[in-house]
C-alpha cells in the first residue's frame, strides 16, 4: 500500500472493519470519477507475508461515498 500511497498520496479512506460475517479492511483512493482500492483478498484471516491482496480500480461517483468493508467484502471476490 506504500508503493500507491507514493504515487497516490494519502488514501481518502482506510476502512478497519472487523465487525459482521465477512470483515474486510480496505484503503481506497478517489480519481475524479473513479477509485483505486487496496484490500485484502477472500482468504482474511491474518496478514501473512505471502497472502494475496486485492486491487481494484473502477468507476465511482464523486459524491458517493465508500462503502463500508462488509458491503465491500460482498461485492468483490478475488
Amino acid at each position: 500500500m506504500d508503493a500507491f500511497g507514493e504515487r497516490l498520496g494519502e488514501p481518502e479512506t482506510v476502512v478497519r472493519d472487523e465487525k459482521g460475517d465477512h470483515p474486510w479492511n480496505y484503503a481506497a483512493w478517489r480519481c475524479g470519477g473513479n477509485a483505486v482500492v487496496v484490500g485484502q483478498c477472500a482468504d482474511n484471516g491474518s496478514y501473512m507475508t505471502f497472502e494475496q491482496a486485492l486491487i481494484w480500480v473502477g468507476p465511482h461517483p464523486v459524491d458517493e461515498p465508500f462503502p463500508t468493508g462488509e458491503q465491500f467484502a460482498l461485492r468483490l471476490e478475488c
